[in-house]
Order: structure tokens, then sequence, then C-alpha cells
């Protein structure tokens, strides 16, 4: 299940992949009563009612039927076999507390702080698989913290150094991609 907001719109709309439509697929009760409340704010707005305390409301009871969704999300994302979600997810949610996963797969790792990638080593069980280029663009720190977290991990490895890529025995190289 993906866990999270959804940026990708192919995505956001699959029933069964994502916790918050996956819950709403199997409550068609929540879902009903969340579709008539979206509908009763468009319409306030459109009236221009909205800034009333008919509004205020129907954003209490919005709030409350997503609080609703988001525990049976935790349920369902819980008993998952296979978990997507960020990084910053992971460390302020605490439905990730105490948990372990047998694999830990992180992605785009060229951009990701060396704490964050250590921050989820700490759920894998036996695995954790690094997926990015070290070609692409360092972590972006606008701190003092420069020297430390300005560091990406293939640096921090020894894997490669600015533009030389050292022989590394966990670097390997796609013989194929398809997103460009």
């Amino acid at each position: 299940l993906r866990y999270g907001y959804v940026r990708d719109e192919e995505l956001s709309q699959d029933s069964y992949a994502v916790a918050y439509n996956y819950v709403l697929n199997h409550r068609p009760d929540l879902k009903q009563k969340i579709d008539q409340l979206y509908r009763e704010k468009d319409q306030l707005k459109r009236s221009g009612g909205y800034n009333s305390y008919k509004g205020e409301q129907v954003e209490k009871e919005l709030k409350k039927l997503r609080g609703e969704v988001r525990s049976e999300e935790r349920q369902y994302v819980s008993k998952a076999k296979l978990v997507a979600t960020t990084i910053s997810k992971v460390t302020i949610d605490s439905l990730f507390d105490e948990e372990e996963y047998d694999i830990v797969m992180f992605d785009e790792v060229s951009m990701a702080y060396v704490p964050q990638i250590i921050c989820a080593a700490a759920y894998a069980r036996e695995k954790l698989v690094l997926v990015g280029d070290f070609r692409q663009l360092a972590p972006i720190v606008q701190s003092d913290a420069k020297t430390v977290l300005g560091v990406d991990v293939f640096a921090y490895l020894g894997i490669s150094n600015g533009s030389k890529v050292c022989a590394h025995p966990w670097l390997v190289m796609l013989n194929e991609q398809r997103r460009m």
C-alpha cells in the first residue's frame, strides 16, 4: 500500500494501491459521507457562505471523518506485505515505531541526507537497498550543517568522489533505464 500523500495523478486514483483509497473502497458508507461533505463545501464556496457557521461545521465533520480514514489506513498498512511511503512519513508517523521490514528500499538516495538513510536502515530486518544516481544533485542544505548534511551517500561510502567513480562491490550500474 502507498501510505501518505500521493503526487502522481494516475497513482492517486488507484483504489487498491493507495491506503486512503483502499479504506474508502472498503467503507462505502464513509466515502459517501465524505463525498457529500465535499459537495456541500463546494456549494458553500460557490454561494459565498463558506466562511459561516455552516462552513465551520462541514470542516469539523470532514476532519472527524478524515481521522476515521487515517485510523483505518494505519490498520491496513500495518498488515500490508509491501508499504511505500516517504522517509519523512516514516520519521514522523508513530505507525512505524517498533516496525521492521525484511527489505527497505530507498529511492532517489543521492538527494537524501545520510542521517535519513541511517534512519531507514534501522527499519530493515535483513536488507537495505539504496537506489540512485551518484551523478545527480547532492542533498540540498540551507543551514550551517552543510559540510555534514551536504555529503551524499555515495561520497560518504567512498563509491564516488565528485565526478570520479570508484569500483565498489555494492555499486550496480543499470543496463537499461526507462524514465528518460
